[in-house]
């Protein structure tokens, strides 16, 4: 019951966020990363498979896993968390404010369950 005082979040919402916030720099800040993730382009995005105008062209591109490893890796995860993102929080240059409107995203999540159980 410590959830509702407390404005923190569970440790698996604290991974989910850094994950975020790492799509975040990399698409919005990318002079903040090591050069590492940019130079390898450690995300590809839909636009950049197909030339066709769908829904989905702004999403991070899913390549298929045929191991487990591949999908606990930070590539995938981050890439399924950030394509599962409403289009507005995706455009959020700041990243402050991008960390503060996931932060609420999740407590509201976890003070639903709270308050269903």
């Amino acid at each position: 019951m410590w959830r509702p005082y407390y404005n923190t979040l569970l440790i698996t919402d604290v991974y989910k966020q850094q994950l975020l916030l790492f799509v975040h720099k990399f698409i919005h800040h990318p002079e903040l990363l090591p050069e590492i993730f940019i130079n390898n382009k450690f995300f590809t995005f839909n636009d950049k498979i197909h030339k066709y105008n769908t829904r989905i062209k702004s999403n991070i591109h899913l390549y298929q896993s045929t191991t487990s490893a591949g999908l606990r890796s930070v590539s995938h995860k981050a890439a399924v968390l950030w394509n599962e993102l409403p289009l507005i929080l995706k455009r959020m240059t700041s990243s402050t404010a991008f960390k503060c409107n996931i932060k609420n995203i999740f407590c509201h999540f976890i003070e639903t369950i709270y308050v269903i159980v």
